[in-house]
């Protein structure tokens, strides 16, 4: 699995579960449209790689989800943060699902209630490094 087939494999995951997905760097998130929910990856950075001809790749990979925000109150806020980290864990549950990906690992995630792009939008944060065969 090289780096476009593991952004196809998030793709495919995200926009099965409803997010409008977009690969962005992040100097680029403040110019991404309003459509929401959206799930926006950072381009995997390369990690390590250990074989030649087959082996296995690490990939850093940060994805982002983000929700309008702005019209809720804050008992909504928490529960709609609580769905999407929830979607966050399936989104990674179901890539260590796939064929090519050997292991998820150190998953971390970060939730925010601030806007991020000015919209008043709600934020998820997640980074994992994800090894994949090759």
């Amino acid at each position: 699995m090289n780096r476009k087939r593991l952004i196809s494999a998030v793709q495919e995951i995200c926009s099965s579960m409803g997010y409008e997905f977009r690969v962005l760097d992040s100097a680029a998130l403040s110019s991404m449209s309003s459509a929401m929910p959206a799930a926006v990856l950072i381009p995997p950075k390369f990690h390590s790689i250990e074989g030649r001809n087959h082996g296995r790749i690490v990939y850093r990979v940060i994805l982002n989800l983000f929700d309008h925000g702005s019209r809720l109150s804050s008992e909504q806020l928490c529960e709609r943060l609580a769905e999407m980290e929830s979607d966050m864990l399936d989104i990674f549950s179901q890539l260590s699902e796939n064929k090519d990906v050997a292991l998820v690992d150190k998953l971390q995630m970060e939730q925010s209630m601030h806007s991020q792009l000015g919209r008043g939008e709600l934020c998820l944060k997640a980074t994992a490094e994800v090894e994949v065969i090759f």
